[in-house]
């Protein structure tokens, strides 16, 4: 009697830690709940970036194409996603150099977005945009660019920033 009472107790109890260790603990955290706990810098797991804009001659010889480029700081890998929001500089409603807007005189006026190239383009990182408006010849107007690193759902790892700006003479 004594056996078969040890026997079922045995039983009981294995069949209880088999089953309270097929699963999570319902009293751990869970991976999910704790990243909220995390500090943001954490969370996102970014890397600072170099943000680099150029211009490119168009095919039609008129305006010109703004060239902005976005990769990682140290290992110079170029951004496989992102946004680059272009803007150019202005006084009033009038585009002027870029010295105008990092004096404070001028602001930043947003011309558009495009989305960066991811590899394997021979212009990966690249973002790149037409500026049609053909000014007189001799005008010289600064542009620069956005860059956020989110984009279709994806998160590049490069820190959103913003290029230093530069001035193109038409």
């Amino acid at each position: 009697m004594f056996q078969l009472k040890l026997a079922r107790v045995v039983v009981i109890l294995f069949g209880a830690s088999a089953f309270a260790c097929s699963d999570r603990s319902p009293v751990a955290p869970q991976p999910e709940a704790t990243l909220g706990l995390q500090p943001a810098a954490i969370q996102a797991q970014t890397v600072a970036g170099t943000y680099l804009a150029s211009f490119r001659p168009t095919g039609s010889g008129l305006g010109v194409v703004l060239a902005g480029y976005v990769a990682e700081l140290v290992s110079g890998a170029p951004a496989e996603s992102g946004t680059a929001t272009f803007q150019f500089c202005a006084v009033g409603n009038t585009p002027r150099p870029s010295a105008d807007c990092d004096s404070g005189s001028g602001h930043w006026v947003r011309w558009g977005s495009t989305h960066i190239i991811p590899p394997p383009s021979t212009n990966a990182g690249f973002a790149l945009m037409t500026y049609d408006l053909v000014p007189t010849p001799g005008t010289t107007i600064g542009f620069r660019f956005r860059y956020i690193g989110q984009s279709r759902g994806e998160k590049s790892g490069i820190a959103n920033g913003v290029s230093p700006s530069a001035d193109h003479t038409f």
